[in-house]
């Protein structure tokens, strides 16, 4: 699943950010969702969570994934919008299939894609709150306490790429979704919260 940016920073400063509004819904329900999802999909949404941010870094700068309190506000309110979109279409592939199958691995995928998106607007939004800088530093949390099912993943994300031919986390130029990219995916922390890695792993 290959999220799609665009630079709009000048229609972004015209117009109330779409971006920001829904940050306010999602924010108050996030942890919630993170709970609502197996391990192996918050695991997986780990793993998808921190390529994308690696690859909002490489549009939009290296704040964004290491120092995130530090982005601009323009900046934010780009990046918020272009991962609105993005939430929007995920939501709506997960609508139409109707939850019937909800270990079907394109349903799990759709919710891990979720739980990520959310996890990263939240995180390049943090600086806009007090209770976002907050909710990102607990979602990160319970995503990482999650990583003792890292190989089973990994495995998801594989069998996903595989039955889709279509890379399960988003990808920086030359990047492939190998076993063992995708294993350091789902088995480390943006640098803004590796100080408390090791407390997040108890």
């Amino acid at each position: 699943m290959e999220l799609q940016f665009q630079e709009n920073s000048t229609l972004a400063k015209l117009r109330t950010s779409k971006g920001q509004d829904a940050l306010a819904v999602i924010a108050p329900e996030l942890i919630a969702f993170i709970g609502s999802v197996s391990a192996v999909e918050r695991c997986s949404a780990l793993a998808v969570s921190n390529a994308l941010l690696l690859k909002a870094a490489s549009h939009w700068g290296r704040e964004i994934s290491h120092q995130p309190m530090k982005i601009q506000p323009d900046t934010i309110t780009t990046v918020l919008d272009a991962l609105h979109d993005q939430y929007t279409r995920l939501e709506g592939a997960f609508d139409n299939t109707d939850g019937s199958n909800m270990k079907d691995i394109y349903v799990m995928a759709c919710k891990w894609e979720m739980v990520a998106t959310q996890v990263v607007m939240v995180t390049v939004g943090a600086s806009l709150s007090r209770d976002y800088a907050n909710v990102a530093r607990q979602a990160w949390g319970l995503l990482a306490k999650s990583r003792h099912v890292a190989q089973d993943a990994v495995n998801a994300l594989l069998e996903y790429g595989k039955i889709y031919q279509d890379s399960p986390v988003p990808l920086l130029p030359g990047k492939q979704p190998t076993k063992s990219y995708l294993f350091a995916l789902a088995t480390n922390l943006p640098p803004m919260f590796s100080a408390n890695k090791k407390a997040n792993q108890k």
